[in-house]
């Protein structure tokens, strides 16, 4: 349970603080005004952005995942496709929230802040620290339907053999889109 769920975990972590704090860093020295001139457009800048973080969490994942299969003897992945899908959609729908948090706060430090506190509320009641069967039900159906909750039960499906959570990458789906759309059309440069 809780291997699958700290994959989830890996995946919240790098797209609501690594990424936004990295822009809004950017953004604070001057950086982005830099690539501004030299005409880099706007989604390359993004892209290299989510590809980054699509490769910290893969690396993350994978070791996180050997070292408990060497070290606790967990499971592996029944579904390996099913699992990389869900990581794939959830790298896009909390990148797409970094992005657009990134888009939102002035500084780092305002970005460390606020991703910290979000990704801690969503940790505590999405199943990724307590399990969401000891939660009462009200928070249970509130972790649920935030990111984290749908990119644990996305991510535990296949990992257990129980199928695709088809309803769950949707939502994940939705996230990214709804999330993206607005921090790449608001997106600024200084």
């Amino acid at each position: 349970y809780y291997a699958a769920a700290s994959v989830a975990s890996i995946v919240a972590a790098l797209g609501m603080m690594t990424l936004p704090i990295n822009l809004a860093s950017y953004r604070e020295r001057g950086i982005l005004r830099r690539l501004r001139a030299s005409s880099v457009p706007a989604w390359v800048l993004v892209m290299s952005q989510l590809t980054l973080v699509i490769a910290l969490f893969m690396a993350g994942a994978l070791v996180m995942g050997m070292v408990a299969w060497l070290a606790y003897d967990t499971t592996l992945p029944e579904d390996p496709i099913g699992v990389a899908l869900a990581l794939l959609l959830g790298a896009l729908s909390f990148g797409s929230i970094g992005l657009l948090l990134a888009r939102i706060v002035r500084s780092s430090r305002a970005a460390q802040g606020i991703g910290l506190m979000l990704f801690f509320a969503m940790w505590l009641i999405c199943g990724t620290a307590p399990p969401r069967a000891v939660l009462p039900d009200g928070l249970r159906e509130v972790g649920l339907a935030l990111p984290l909750g749908q990119l644990v039960v996305a991510i535990q499906d296949p990992w257990f053999g129980d199928g695709w959570a088809f309803d769950h990458l949707a939502i994940l789906a939705a996230y990214a889109i709804g999330a993206g759309l607005p921090a790449l059309w608001w997106f600024r440069w200084d």
